[in-house]
């Protein structure tokens, strides 16, 4: 599979206003546009806004390569500015730096938010603050 992110990656500051933020449930960050400098200051003001007003902010860590790139960047925004974050088992081995899943749940669950691990055909682990 080959992602195209299209104009997505054109996603500036500008095109971020309170108003659509406000109206919202839940902000769903996508990791792959971490790699735009402008996306990347249009997801930080994206999540300013969601913060100031109690919005649900989430991140998806989007692919191994992109959670190589950007490790200690997902890892501050998992632990200090997001709400929940979904990965597959390689993207959270990748940012965790550890193969053993076991290992990474007792780690997360000690981080109080809300974790998704999909996992293929062996299913999807949530961790919910220290509820698995």
């Amino acid at each position: 599979m080959s992602t195209h992110l299209g104009i997505a990656n054109k996603l500036g500051e500008k095109e971020i206003t309170d108003t659509e933020i406000k109206k919202s449930e839940l902000i769903l960050i996508e990791g792959y546009l971490w790699d735009t400098p402008e996306a990347k200051n249009a997801i930080n003001k994206s999540i300013e806004i969601a913060k100031k007003n109690s919005i649900l902010i989430s991140l998806s860590l989007s692919d191994v390569f992109c959670v190589e790139r950007y490790k200690n960047e997902f890892f501050d925004l998992a632990k200090n500015k997001i709400d929940l974050l979904f990965g597959n088992e390689g993207e959270y081995k990748s940012l965790l730096e550890n193969d053993n899943i076991e290992s990474i749940i007792k780690e997360l669950s000690s981080i109080n938010k809300t974790f998704i691990i999909t996992m293929g055909e062996k299913g999807t682990i949530l961790i919910n603050k220290k509820n698995i």
